[in-house]
């Protein structure tokens, strides 16, 4: 309670950048804090790369289940690997939802493990085509 009836209060307060602000009484200079002239990258908030990443690995692994289920049953190689193309473009989501927050974090390394799973199975299949065509 003391300070507040000081006469040489001094307050400090955060601005937008969020920067100390430490304002003596009016008509003084307005200082910033030691983090003065430091660039800090905000977090970018938003972005759907880790959702996208997770729903396109959950595709992937339904077709591989499917083309290996076609497979153990005794049906032909229909789709080879062309299929690579998607668990790589998941794997691209997976990796720039890294650098967002939360949820989206944690969908991202889920949809990095389905994705880099369908990546070797989709490796898999093409060497399965290749050597079925010789055979």
């Amino acid at each position: 309670m003391d300070n507040l009836n000081n006469e040489n209060n001094n307050y400090t307060e955060v601005n937008q950048d969020g920067f100390t602000v430490n304002e003596p009484e009016s008509g003084s200079n307005v200082t910033l804090s030691e983090n003065q002239g430091e660039y800090v990258q905000p977090k970018v908030k938003g972005g759907k790369e880790g959702l996208w990443s997770l729903i396109i690995g959950l595709v992937v692994t339904v077709i591989n289940c499917a083309m290996g289920f076609s497979l153990i049953s005794g049906g032909r190689f229909f789709f080879g690997g062309i299929f690579i193309i998607f668990p790589l473009f998941g794997l691209t989501r997976a990796f720039a939802a890294f650098k967002l927050d939360g949820a989206q974090k944690i969908l991202g390394i889920f949809g990095l493990i389905l994705n880099g799973l369908g990546t070797l199975a989709a490796i898999g299949f093409i060497i399965l085509g290749i050597v079925s065509k010789f055979l």
